[in-house]
């Protein structure tokens, strides 16, 4: 459930490199884990509450915890959609230090270079994937929810025809409280043939969970 990727230079206490030419961050050449998909702890709360011949059942969804990468801003960011950068205009002093030789040492040299997004296409490739994983993601989610009637024996008994009889009407997905700034937290990059945990928790191009409301009728006979 670990997600690896690229991610920033460091320096031992922790201070991202700066490259002293460019004022841009040194992405680390290694492929290491930028993040754990591993919720801690998911729960389904189901219930049901009838009164007469109406029943109305439901289904929460709930989940505290784990990494999702979010693929589709970073994609928007390394194409120059990003509404983050709407003002391109604006320079940009990214945190961190310069790998100037000093950078390892009790006082190293704090960045002040300025870098305009709009005369800098390079800038549009500094970030690493690291900046995407989105951390300690929750959400609760009405996973369906369904309100049903019974009709009644002195109804149906005159027909002759059916034993019991029916009508419903189901909502599945109807809201989503979640902290992620993406579309849905509940993504699979793939699908469940690819083996193991497969891409859950990666949003790349993935559609999120629609709405969908469904009217039926049961019957028996």
């Amino acid at each position: 459930m670990a997600i690896g990727g690229y991610s920033y230079l460091r320096n031992p206490k922790g201070d991202i490199l700066i490259n002293p030419t460019s004022g841009l961050p040194i992405i680390n050449s290694n492929f290491l884990p930028i993040g754990d998909r591993t919720p801690d702890f998911t729960i389904g709360l189901t219930n049901k509450f009838k009164y007469k011949n109406l029943s109305l059942s439901f289904l929460l969804d709930i989940r505290k915890g784990g990494d999702v990468f979010n693929g589709n801003a970073f994609y928007m960011f390394r194409t120059g959609l990003s509404t983050k950068f709407l003002d391109r205009e604006t320079p940009v002093v990214f945190k961190g230090v310069l790998r100037d030789g000093l950078e390892n040492s009790d006082g190293p040299t704090s960045n002040t270079i300025q870098v305009s997004p709009l005369y800098r296409s390079d800038f549009f490739t500094s970030l690493p994937e690291s900046e995407f994983v989105e951390k300690n993601i929750n959400w609760l989610r009405m996973r369906d929810v369904t309100l049903s009637y019974t009709f009644p024996d002195r109804i149906l008994k005159p027909l002759k025809v059916f034993r019991s009889a029916g009508i419903f009407v189901t909502g599945t997905d109807l809201f989503l409280l979640t902290n992620y700034t993406g579309a849905d937290p509940n993504v699979n990059g793939t699908t469940a043939t690819s083996g193991g945990a497969g891409a859950s928790g990666f949003d790349y191009g993935t559609l999120a969970m629609p709405r969908n409301i469904t009217f039926g009728i049961k019957a028996g006979f």
